[in-house]
């Protein structure tokens, strides 16, 4: 209750009254000594400091989440609450560009997911596929120039969660230039985190046709592999067992 009603206040951007009732929440779960209790209540503390633009408290607060949820070795109930735990420090990371620590908390964040069949699944593993490709020696360069342009908005806005303009203007860049992994990767990622799964699919096999298929055919691969876990994770068994084949 003293968790939620913090979450209240961070929502209307009341940090120091959210702030009061996350401290009592804490207190309630450490005297219970029950470590999924307390990484819990940490968990959506750090939840509370992103909402408030409180980067360095929400990487502490999710850190400490870690730690106790760590140490009962993801008994199942609290599987969800150390997913999110390393999601948020992900998102933390992103956004002060540290993207080793982006990538490094996603793939903890994905074993765990695949376990239980997460609702967050497709996102993360999205997610790890758009940070490998930012951390990649050799970045692939776009090579039209209005195209990487229009890409570099459409991220910024998905990083602030504005998915819809984020959609609008990563279209218009893979209308400009319909080979480049970084703007098919950013593509489905937004249509992921809309829910619109079969539009991620649509794209995934619009961008292998686009594709040469004596020169690329790792690309395409990986392309067939994508779909097949668009399918899968949506239930649809036979035909992701169609493109895993």
């Amino acid at each position: 209750v003293y968790a939620g009603l913090g979450e209240c206040f961070g929502q209307i951007g009341d940090k120091e009254q959210g702030e009061k009732y996350f401290q009592q929440a804490l207190k309630e779960a450490g005297d219970t000594k029950d470590e999924g209790a307390i990484g819990y209540i940490y968990m959506r503390l750090g939840g509370f400091y992103s909402r408030v633009n409180d980067s360095s408290k929400s990487i502490d607060a999710y850190k400490k989440s870690v730690e106790a949820l760590e140490k009962i070795n993801y008994v199942t109930r609290n599987n969800s609450a150390l997913i999110a735990a390393y999601v948020g420090l992900a998102e933390n990371y992103r956004r002060e560009q540290n993207k080793p620590e982006v990538l490094l908390y996603y793939k903890k964040a994905l074993p765990i997911a695949e376990k239980i069949n997460s609702p967050l699944l497709n996102s993360i593993k999205s997610n790890i596929f758009f940070a490998e490709k930012e951390n990649e020696e050799k970045k692939e360069e776009i090579k039209n120039k209005e195209a990487g342009a229009l890409y570099k908005q459409a991220s910024a806005l998905y990083f602030n969660r504005e998915y819809e303009k984020a959609l609008q203007i990563a279209r218009e860049a893979y209308q400009k230039e319909s080979t480049s992994d970084k703007i098919i990767g950013l593509l489905c990622l937004i249509y992921e985190n809309l829910g619109r799964f079969d539009d991620a699919i649509a794209t995934h096999l619009d961008y292998i046709k686009n594709l040469n298929k004596g020169e690329d055919v790792i690309k395409i691969i990986d392309q067939y592999s994508l779909v097949g876990d668009e399918y899968y994770h949506t239930g649809r068994l036979d035909k992701s067992k169609e493109y895993y084949d």
